[in-house]
């Protein structure tokens, strides 16, 4: 893990030039390359004829830290190198295995040993979460593949460019966020499932909703005493009516000390009713309200209906037999199905700052649906890792 965070660091703080890279600058004799800041320029220019058959370019700068190489005995390629231990298996073959030891088969590698005091010791880091100022770091890249012009009369040249560039700019980050992005941010996995009225999913879920914000409200300012209204009048004043009346009551009186011992009076009222502005026919009125985006004529929404419903008519979307079925989906819901409810909830516990925090995860979690995939997993990672270890001086060159 050291050796591909020196790598990343060396990546991003320095600078290589074996010449002046044109491309990036203008004058007389920048030729085809000139042409990135000013198409014009090889008209005006010094050459009658310029190729470049390829070239490459990358430049970083970064101003979080520096690294230093006090301890190196030997350059980059032996100083990183791993140890390489060669075991014979019994039908003969050999097994090659790597590694970073005292006394190893790479003796310039000591430096780095012991691994958990390396940050400590070679990466000088350039702030603190108190630190003024801002940090960043920028990467330019760029790759010509085949560039070339040529005069055609001394005011008249034509020219081919074939290239890719790539920009990466990062700034005005707070040195406090970088030094908690450095250490891991944590979060918590806290069962807000606290009251467990069984009534329904819906009920079960909308009681619980009012838990995060007051214990996130407890974590960032301590002790506090709230009573928190829910009602249509307030709801219908902050969303308006053209979706509906709100008719949802929630008193919610809350009271938590610095300690985290809390005492809680919640009551709610749920009414499922018909929407007075509903203008339907009598025989499809009620809560639910069959609505049929399908025949949207934005591009966006053809691109849409072309990957979710393969099947339907890119213009005219959903046919009749199928809006039909929506009607009756839509009546059934409204004969069958009803969110009303009452509840009431009183009860007390106690909240323990730490009991739920944990570190970010170095893999993605499953997720809800079970279904989420890694990128690239750890095996990836660290075979990536014992490649870039062994770089040779061949391939470098």
């Amino acid at each position: 893990m050291k050796k591909i965070t020196i790598f990343i660091l060396l990546s991003i703080s320095s600078n290589y030039f074996s010449q002046n890279y044109l491309g990036i600058s203008s004058s007389n004799y920048a030729g085809s390359m000139g042409t990135d800041i000013q198409p014009a320029s090889f008209v005006d220019g010094r050459f009658k004829f310029d190729l470049n058959l390829f070239s490459l370019n990358f430049s970083a700068y970064q101003n979080f830290a520096h690294f230093d190489t006090r301890g190196m005995d030997k350059w980059w390629v032996k100083s990183f190198s791993p140890d390489e231990t060669v075991t014979i298996n019994p039908d003969g073959s050999e097994t090659t295995s790597y590694s970073t030891e005292i006394g190893g088969s790479n003796p310039y590698n000591d430096w780095i040993i012991p691994e958990s005091d390396f940050d400590s010791l070679y990466i000088t880091r350039r702030y603190d979460q108190n630190s003024p100022g801002v940090l960043g770091f920028n990467t330019n890249f760029q790759f010509d593949l085949l560039n070339f012009n040529f005069h055609v009369t001394p005011k008249i040249s034509v020219g081919f460019l074939a290239k890719m560039r790539s920009i990466t700019n990062i700034v005005n980050v707070a040195p406090k966020l970088a030094f908690l992005a450095e250490r891991e941010l944590e979060y918590e996995d806290f069962d807000y499932n606290i009251i467990k009225p069984n009534i329904s999913p819906f009920a079960d879920n909308l009681v619980n909703e009012i838990w995060p914000f007051l214990r996130m409200l407890w974590l960032t300012r301590g002790g506090y005493t709230a009573e928190i209204k829910f009602n249509p009048e307030i709801d219908l004043k902050e969303f308006g009516s053209q979706f509906g009346p709100g008719m949802f009551t929630g008193v919610y009186k809350f009271r938590i000390n610095a300690g985290g011992s809390w005492t809680a009076n919640f009551e709610y009222k749920f009414e499922q009713i018909d929407n007075p502005y509903d203008n339907r026919a009598p025989e499809r009125k009620g809560a639910f309200f069959a609505q049929d985006y399908s025949r949207m004529q934005s591009n966006a929404a053809k691109r849409a209906r072309a990957l979710a419903k393969p099947t339907w008519d890119k213009l005219k979307g959903r046919d009749d037999i199928d809006f039909n079925d929506l009607l009756e989906e839509e009546k059934f819901l409204n004969e069958n199905i009803d969110f009303s409810f009452e509840h009431k909830f009183i009860g007390t516990g106690k909240w323990n700052r730490k009991e739920a925090v944990i570190a970010v995860p170095d893999e993605i979690g499953k997720g809800v649906n079970n279904d989420n995939e890694h990128l690239a997993s750890k095996a990836s990672f660290t075979k990536a890792a014992d490649a870039v270890s062994r770089i040779n001086v061949k391939e470098i060159d």
